[in-house]
């Protein structure tokens, strides 16, 4: 991606003040985008050190220490900075103290869903307007890997996790309600947390946010170490069952290897079709199971059990012997009525679900123990997200994630010391796959799958199992969505066997953790599938070519993780497997390029081009033997010879011999040069390129090239042998050691005595914009920004002029020399003044150059070797 792709867009990122929102924003700043980097951490320093970062490097960004709870203020704020908005990624994080879930106070659950699911609410809602009227917007949320799966043990983090996890329906509902605006909305998952972990997520952020990303919108993707996979949902093709009178959990048991058989998977986008499977099953014939899954003497609470599945959730746990605390908004008195008429034992408890400590308390003093809790109890209040107020989305978040999450920490106590418990929450299709005009409920929805993972993993030392179901069926709740007709069909009591098959002591063989879809009779297990990941680095390809392969699952070998452990390992064993394989193919590419053939470069010059090299080197007009070819003692200098190998086109590609070759970093280290012959006027030469050597120096790469220059009748004129260093290539084996090549890789330590001559000569501004005329365009001297990527504040002067100064100091003082070697140490800015110290040693010159405005060295271990055949003119 060029250096200017994100001129002209205005970027949003809060929590851009560490971690992955300093990365984007920084990346983004450094792509020429309008930064506003929001983050209230540490009274909004850490946003204003992100900002100097960018302007340091040239680029533009404002600060802002707002909370995002208020959202609506940043992005106002935002677009009265710059005039518009165009991207937003919300990268705030909360990460309280870890414990169980009795432990975790209600201000850090509070705090965790406030600014993780209602500050992203605010700051997009408050975007979207401005998407939606100018025809084009960007979104990426972000999640973890422990929402994905839980952590282990008592580190639940259960509002974290459940934080994070809401982002992933609510922005697949964004992505789906956004598209026909030319609105993406895309979820990652940040692995890792080093620098360079976070510059290569960035990077792929980069492009999900550009304007060329035509197709990657409702997607998930991993990153980490350098590397992106996507994630997607599978569904099972799961168990068909005829929906009547004998569909009950036993049923459900006996065909669980069918509810979790994977062999023939969906990958939708929505709910099953349910219509049809209920039809399918009808035409199934009638089988009779014997009831082998008694609750007598549980007790269960199941919330919103007036009416639709609570109600057939009661009726259900009834018949089969448990004791049932039906609650409701509303007085549930009428099921607990029906129940005892039945012979089974109820009680009601009216209220909130968000009342669950009342709830539970209730189911205690009824039955003196509680075995399972069922939560069920929901809102609606839908509306397309521009037009979704704060007074639709708290409510539903409040009824359907804090009363969740309240009626388990309630309960979570008693099942600790009991060694026993059950839970099953409900989530929804809408939680999973995200749905149009159900941001709200598919924030909220999705949140508990994220909950309930967590809380399965907390549970199971103490035998607390916990899953989430997406039901369908007819209710009170999807009379704005269901025809009558198709309502009455898709009936409640079709649902309430899979919820007595997870809550019993006969629990399927994977009994916890579960995502299950379920209805008409048919029930379905749902996963994260994951694709093998694809290098940001080492593979050599590009982020299209990278998002071509993610396009394809099928063509892949996907896995299917179902911790952290298991996730974090199968990430190093590609990243270990790439490495490998990319470096054996390094070693190859090494191996051919050392034999490869030049065809030879050609390089026609003039008297005029040795005064234009001349004069690039500071020589002064009054330098008549230098900048006059009518001199009778003109001349063209020896390090000349550095001007016509450099443009010789080689017979291999530098990004073949290394991992993750990347122009910027590389740095000029050693030169070579011998002088062979009487160097022309004028002429027409030809260099022939040769890679001599590729040294692995762990995190970095040294290459050694050698290019012999001869003129149009074949005799060797110049041989140049250089070295360069490319920052973070390295890690491919190989050499490691730099071989002794004589006068080449001589050491040139100077003598203990004070210099013999010392030359000062200072620099002019433009001395960069003039050198490069020789030949040598690389914009690391030319251009700010792309030396500021390469971590300079400003372009700095070719290596190879301030040798070429020195050469020239050298040439003036001692006269004719046959070769000359320099090491490159430090970077010298045009305007610098360089002082060349020189040791005369027989027939050698030792030197080094200094910058006498900083003190350092700009050249160490240099060295002439005079040639005493000619006599100096100058």
């Amino acid at each position: 991606m060029s250096r200017r792709e994100f001129q002209g867009k205005v970027v949003v990122v809060t929590g851009g003040g560490s971690g992955f929102g300093k990365a984007c924003a920084e990346i983004l700043g450094s792509q020429g985008a309008s930064v506003f980097v929001n983050d209230d951490r540490n009274g909004g320093k850490d946003a204003l050190a992100t900002v100097e970062s960018i302007r340091s490097r040239g680029g533009t960004a404002v600060a802002n220490g707002n909370s995002v709870l208020a959202g609506d203020a940043i992005i106002e704020t935002a677009i009265a900075t710059f005039g518009s908005i165009d991207i937003l990624i919300n990268a705030t994080v909360y990460t309280p103290p870890t414990g169980s879930i009795a432990d975790v106070n209600s201000l850090d659950w509070e705090v965790s869903k406030d600014v993780q699911i209602k500050g992203s609410y605010k700051t997009t809602n408050a975007a979207w307007k401005h998407f939606r009227a100018q025809g084009y917007g960007r979104v990426v949320n972000m999640s973890s890997l422990a929402a994905l799966h839980g952590l282990p043990q008592q580190t639940v983090e259960c509002g974290s996790k459940a934080a994070n996890h809401s982002q992933i329906g609510y922005t697949f509902t964004l992505a789906k309600e956004g598209a026909k605006k030319n609105i993406f909305a895309n979820i990652v998952f940040p692995v890792g947390g080093t620098t360079d972990n976070e510059a290569s997520t960035a990077a792929f952020v980069s492009f999900l946010v550009h304007e060329r990303n035509k197709t990657e919108n409702g997607g998930a993707y991993e990153l980490g170490g350098g590397r992106v996979a996507k994630l997607r949902w599978q569904r099972s093709g799961g168990l068909l069952l005829r929906a009547d009178d004998s569909l009950g959990p036993e049923a459900v048991i006996k065909g669980w290897s069918r509810v979790v058989d994977f062999e023939r998977p969906e990958y939708p986008s929505g709910p099953n079709k349910f219509l049809d499977l209920l039809n399918d099953g009808l035409k199934l014939p009638v089988k009779k199971y014997p009831a082998s899954i008694p609750f007598k003497d549980r007790a269960v609470l199941i919330t919103g059990a007036g009416s639709g599945l609570g109600r057939a959730y009661a009726l259900h746990f009834a018949r089969l012997g448990a004791s049932v605390m039906a609650n409701d908004i509303a007085d549930p008195s009428s099921v607990v009525d029906e129940i005892h008429q039945m012979g089974g034992i109820a009680a009601g408890t009216v209220g909130s679900a968000e009342e669950g400590q009342k709830h539970v308390q209730a189911t205690i003093e009824a039955f003196g123990r509680i075995d399972v809790v069922v939560n069920n109890a929901g809102i609606l209040r839908d509306k397309a997200f521009h037009n979704m107020s704060e007074s639709m989305w708290d409510p539903v978040l409040s009824v359907h994630l804090q009363g969740t999450y309240n009626t388990c920490r309630a309960a979570w106590p008693y099942f600790v010391k009991q060694k026993h418990g059950r839970i099953v929450n409900t989530t929804s299709v809408t939680g999973i796959y995200g749905s149009f005009g159900q941001a709200n409920y598919a924030a909220a929805k999705s949140a508990i799958i994220g909950l309930t993972r967590a809380l399965a993993r907390a549970g199971a030392q103490y035998n607390i199992l916990a899953n989430v179901i997406a039901p369908n069926a007819g209710t009170n709740m999807t009379k704005s969505i269901l025809s009558d007709e198709v309502s009455k069909a898709l009936k409640p009591d079709h649902v309430a066997p899979l919820v007595s098959a997870l809550s019993g002591d006969a629990a399927p063989s994977d009994p916890t953790e579960g995502v299950y879809e379920v209805g008409s009779g048919w029930f379905g297990k749902t996963r994260w599938e994951r694709q093998p990941g694809w290098s940001l680095v080492t593979d050599g390809t590009s982020l299209d070519d990278i998002l071509a392969k993610l396009s394809s699952f099928a063509a892949s070998q996907p896995t299917y993780p179902t911790s952290v452990e298991e996730h974090m390992r199968i990430l190093s064993r590609e990243a270990s497997n790439s490495q490998s394989a990319s470096a054996e193919k390094v070693l190859a590419n090494i191996r051919q390029a050392k034999e490869a053939k030049p065809q030879g470069s050609i390089y026609t010059y003039t008297e005029r081009d040795l005064i234009l090299y001349d004069l690039s080197i500071g020589a002064h007009h009054s330098n008549l033997p230098l900048v006059w070819e009518s001199h009778k003692d003109f001349t063209a200098l020896p390090v000349f010879g550095l001007i016509p190998f450099f443009n010789a086109k080689l017979p291999y590609k530098m990004e073949d011999l290394m991992l993750g070759y990347d122009q910027r970093m590389l740095l000029h280290v050693d030169q070579y040069l011998e002088i062979r012959s009487p160097i022309p006027p004028s002429g027409e030469l030809r260099t022939f390129p040769k890679l001599i050597q590729v040294v692995d120096k762990g995190r970095d790469a040294m290459v050694v090239q050698g290019f012999t220059t001869v003129t149009d009748k074949n005799q060797e004129v110049f041989l140049n042998e250089t070295t360069v260093l490319v920052r973070g290539s390295g890690g491919f084996g190989g050499d490691s050691v730099l071989a002794d090549r004589g006068a080449a890789t001589a050491r040139n330590n100077p003598p203990w005595r004070a210099p013999d001559v010392m030359v000062e000569e200072k620099t002019h501004e433009g001395q960069a914009a003039l050198y490069r005329l020789n030949g040598d365009l690389n914009p690391l001297h030319i251009d700010p920004e792309f030396s500021q990527k390469g971590g300079f504040k400003e372009p700095i002067l070719h290596g190879l002029c301030s040798l070429g100064i020195a050469g020239k100091h050298i040439f003036q003082t001692y006269g004719p020399y046959k070769s000359v070697k320099a090491r490159f140490r430090s970077v010298v800015l045009p305007g610098q003044t360089l002082q060349t110290e020189m040791w005369k040693e027989n027939n050698k010159v030792v030197f080094q150059v200094l910058v006498k405005e900083t003190g350092e060295k700009a050249i160490s271990g240099g060295a002439v070797e005079l040639d005493l055949r000619r006599a100096s003119f100058l």
